[in-house]
């Protein structure tokens, strides 16, 4: 969908040592949507894509839609309360990916819905999403504009429509968590786990989980699993959680945390302190059990063999300027080959961002850093605010919150965002 300027069409960019997008390594990039924001399309995405198994990727932006009227989305977002959208690759004979927009939040038009995604979605076996928005819910029209979770359920068949639920309204009062900016993750019989940025009993976030209804039908039941307290366990967590075998659920705020399930005859859930960083990032574990993180480094917390304590280990430190990566995104991916792949929302070659792959070391050397993509203050998109994913032929896909327009360079719109892909 092409607001403005015409089709800019999946422009691609062979990308060489010093060359126009100061990569350090031979790969193709091209933009496969240009978001047009407005009443059109959605605009700025957030937080990490999806992909299925036909090869469809799914997201959020934080504005944009046809609904823009509705309440709590004048001021705080002029161009709608965001979307949730897919992208389908192209068809047999074509080079342009087709994007339908799933979902359009709107506050006050058509019931109490949520406002303003600033992560992305998740996906269960049938197929259904999974979010978050930091704003709107049945609350916002009495004080607090608290944010919900919400389900989008595929088109039954003959349908054309997805249906949305919101599973949980985030509440006006003090001991509820509010504003959830991360993605939720799915644990057993359905329940989900996420974390709010503020509320709670200390005002500095939570931990929750959401029950499904025994029966299918009925209200998800919410459980708050730890209230932040802004001390060693830090506060106001932004990026999501996930769950070992054992139940035990994992996160950051400034600080790696376990949260291990009540023992018999207890209700509380302890907190446990595992780590001490710079994690704003997010955490990414792989299959043994080890985390790898980013914040002013990259890192990496080896799992306990014996006793409690986790072993970190600085697999990379961040350069101090430019083209060396800045700002991370969100927590790094892992590639079917080991090697870590990453955005960073400042940094590369011209400080717009990049994306970089940390290559896996063979015995007794280092990792090493390559830049794959510098982004610079044109049509193909800048300040990437979420993580890649990569499909199964190496294809690596991720967002640019800004850019995209072709319009006039002496405008002063930034552009409405991007998704792009990089070729191996």
């Amino acid at each position: 969908m092409i607001r403005r300027f015409g089709a800019l069409g999946a422009v691609a960019l062979v990308l060489a040592l010093a060359g126009a997008g100061g990569a350090a390594s031979a790969s193709t990039f091209k933009v496969i949507h240009v978001f047009q924001g407005g009443t059109v399309d959605g605009a700025n995405p957030v937080g990490n894509l999806i992909i299925d198994a036909d090869g469809n990727l799914y997201g959020a932006t934080e504005y944009g839609g046809p609904n823009i009227l509705g309440y709590g989305c004048g001021q705080d977002a002029p161009e709608g309360c965001g979307t949730v959208y897919m992208l389908s690759p192209p068809s047999a004979g074509q080079t342009e990916w087709s994007e339908n927009i799933i979902h359009t939040f709107s506050v006050g038009n058509s019931g109490p819905d949520g406002a303003l995604p600033t992560a992305g979605v998740i996906m269960d076996g049938s197929g259904a999403l999974y979010g978050t928005t930091a704003f709107g819910g049945v609350e916002s029209k009495k004080c607090c504009d608290a944010g919900v979770v919400f389900k989008l359920t595929p088109p039954a068949a003959g349908q054309s429509s997805w249906n949305e639920t919101i599973i949980y309204d985030f509440t006006q009062f003090e001991s509820d968590g509010k504003k959830s900016q991360a993605p939720v993750t799915l644990g057993v019989n359905g329940a989900l786990y996420g974390t709010s940025s503020s509320g709670g009993l200390h005002g500095s976030g939570t931990v929750f989980k959401l029950t499904p209804p025994a029966s299918g039908t009925g209200e998800w039941t919410e459980a708050i699993l730890y209230n932040f307290k802004n001390g060693t366990d830090g506060a106001n967590p932004v990026t999501g959680v996930f769950l070992d075998s054992a139940g035990n659920v994992y996160g950051n705020t400034s600080v790696a945390f376990k949260l291990s399930p009540p023992g018999a005859g207890a209700v509380n859930w302890t907190f446990k302190p595992i780590y001490s960083a710079e994690t704003v990032a997010g955490l990414t574990v792989d299959s043994a059990g080890d985390f790898y993180g980013l914040g002013s480094s990259v890192f990496r917390l080896t799992k306990p063999v014996s006793g409690t304590s986790w072993h970190p280990t600085q697999l990379y430190t961040f350069g101090t300027s430019p083209p060396d990566a800045s700002g991370p995104a969100d927590a790094p991916t892992i590639g079917a080959d080991g090697n870590l792949y990453y955005t960073t929302r400042n940094g590369g070659y011209y400080n717009y961002g990049g994306v970089f792959k940390l290559t896996k070391p063979k015995a007794g050397g280092t990792w090493t850093e390559t830049r794959l993509y510098s982004f610079a203050l044109n049509e193909k998109g800048y300040n990437p605010q979420g993580g890649v994913v990569i499909d199964a032929k190496g294809n690596i896909f991720g967002t640019a919150y800004l850019g995209g327009n072709s319009k006039d360079p002496n405008s002063n719109d930034p552009g409405d965002g991007v998704v792009w892909e990089i070729s191996p």
